[in-house]
């Protein structure tokens, strides 16, 4: 069972404790930050073993031989990152958004309706600044970004390197 449908499962149990109309919709956002926490996770893990290939980063001692492989794969690796960075800038601005309303709710509604919402309302911004302060840790995660294009320089340097290696033998010849 996945990580997103042990989450809709527990839904109806998540509305039982928090019974605002603003809930759900939030929820759908944890659900998908999560979800993009690990793939997120993934990338850092390819990073590492790529540094390692080129022996520059982290941990790095090994060369790799397969250059092109290398650069397939640091630039699937940004492009993918990229869209993982775009998916959770959306996320933020969708949260701001449900900030936006969830205040406005809490100025405009009757008061017989805020009374009833405000413990509610309270728990659901608190959910909303946590959500908010995770998302903001993901984008600055161990410098992905930075760390692929320092990769994709490296690698850039690695073949220009072999290239004038190979170029100095064909002349000697």
């Amino acid at each position: 069972m996945t990580r997103t449908s042990e989450a809709l499962e527990e839904l109806p149990f998540q509305y039982l404790k928090c019974k605002h109309p603003l809930l759900l919709p939030v929820l759908m956002i944890e659900i998908s930050v999560e979800d993009l926490e690990e793939q997120i996770d993934e990338c850092f893990e390819k990073l590492r073993h790529i540094e390692k290939q080129t022996g520059f980063g982290t941990e790095g001692t090994n060369y790799a031989s397969d250059y092109q492989a290398l650069v397939r794969d640091l630039g699937k690796m940004s492009s993918t990152f990229l869209y993982k960075q775009s998916a959770l800038r959306k996320n933020l601005l969708r949260l701001n958004f449900f900030r936006d309303k969830l205040h406005y709710m809490d100025m405009n509604l009757p008061d017989h309706c805020k009374e009833k919402l405000s413990k509610h309302s309270i728990s659901l911004q608190r959910r909303i600044e946590w959500i908010t302060s995770s998302i903001e840790h993901m984008l600055l995660y161990g410098g992905i970004q930075e760390r692929i294009q320092s990769q994709q320089t490296v690698v850039s340097s690695l073949l220009l390197a072999l290239i004038s290696k190979l170029y100095t033998v064909c002349l000697v010849r």
